[in-house]
């Protein structure tokens, strides 16, 4: 599909840009639409340049070397990834995948982005900006994993999530989905929410899938007790 400009100025990056290099912009780029699930971009991949979500939600993932799912970034209406104007090895730190129907995104190649930019320098100061935010939430996953153990890791990343969803205090991923977040096997996941909600932090939907939050402020500084019996990791 051919960019529409109603459509990228959704992209944080160029909503203040004017009509007109909208405009040019939107010439330079297309659209593809993905479902739940597919495949975006990956590792090797021959497509270089600048992706932008414009519609549904994607992340970046990687698989352990047991074979586990382990989610390195969420991207929502607004968000970018790839970036190859600032390095041509795009997709090499893992695979991004659409994780809702109907997720459009644009892409816009190396040549065209660098081309843009040399013209835009504050579109590229903005793209910096935002490499940096990336760079502090990868060092933040980075010491979660390093210094948590899973049941603390579920505890931590509920809120992040619900604020993903907009705030609400209601996650409705799955038990897979939160492993993946965090890094742990499913049953891991399992036997922390039972912990949480033992302790009252969480709650259930019947007869729905999602988990409530009855106390985000406990949940964000969550430690084991001293002598608790859980996960190593």
């Amino acid at each position: 599909m051919a960019a529409d400009v109603r459509h990228l100025r959704r992209i944080e990056l160029f909503r203040d840009l004017s009509d007109r290099d909208l405009d040019a912009l939107g010439a330079l780029a297309q659209r593809r639409r993905y479902g739940r699930g597919e495949l975006i971009l990956q590792a090797g991949d021959e497509r270089d340049g600048l992706f932008g979500v414009e519609e549904g939600a994607a992340r970046l993932y990687r698989l352990s070397a047991e074979g586990h799912e382990i989610t390195l970034a969420t991207f929502d209406v607004g968000d970018i990834f790839g970036l190859s104007f600032l390095s041509p090895r795009v997709g090499a730190v893992g695979a991004f995948e659409a994780t809702a129907d109907g997720t459009v995104v644009a892409h816009i190649s190396r040549q065209h982005v660098g081309s843009f930019v040399a013209a835009h320098p504050d579109v590229a100061l903005s793209a910096f900006d935002l490499v940096g935010y990336r760079l502090a939430s990868m060092g933040d996953l980075v010491e979660e994993l390093a210094l948590h153990d899973a049941w603390t890791r579920v505890a931590h990343v509920l809120p992040q999530m619900a604020r993903d969803a907009g705030g609400l205090r209601v996650v409705r991923a799955s038990h897979r989905e939160i492993a993946a977040r965090v890094g742990t096997r499913e049953d891991e996941v399992t036997r922390a929410l039972r912990h949480l909600r033992e302790l009252g932090l969480v709650g259930s939907i019947p007869h729905r899938r999602g988990v409530v939050l009855r106390d985000v402020e406990a949940l964000a500084r969550y430690r084991p007790a001293r002598g608790a019996r859980g996960p190593r990791r």
